[in-house]
């Protein structure tokens, strides 16, 4: 008996660990990557914010400017041109990086789950 039971101990013993083992990759590897998940919606972020706060004022407040200086016959029409394009790239940026910031969210959420409250 002792002969027929070690051997299918054994492989169990040794199923039951290639199990943990592979339960174990498992977890590191979600964990890595929710971790590199959430730094890239950080990082779209800050992006984000930077357009809000900083790209997208400077773009409005030389269009203002340039649309000024034309009014006082300082700038040509091509410099209103410019600028104004300016200020709709910037505009379209904010919107593509917001809309990259939601689909790091959406993507979190999906993938691992959110709050239950």
């Amino acid at each position: 008996a002792k002969r027929r039971q070690d051997p299918m101990i054994a492989a169990s013993a040794a199923t039951a660990a290639a199990a943990l083992a592979e339960q174990e990759d498992m977890r590191r590897s979600l964990l890595a990557d929710l971790e590199a998940g959430l730094a890239d919606h950080a990082m779209h972020h800050e992006q984000w914010m930077r357009a809000r706060d900083t790209l997208l004022p400077l773009a409005r407040s030389r269009a203002n400017l340039e649309t000024a200086s034309y009014a006082a016959g300082r700038a040509g029409l091509l410099d209103v041109i410019e600028a104004q394009t300016m200020l709709a790239d910037s505009e379209l940026q904010l919107l593509d990086r917001e809309a990259e910031f939601a689909r790091d969210a959406v993507r979190l959420v999906l993938t691992f789950g959110g709050n239950s409250e």
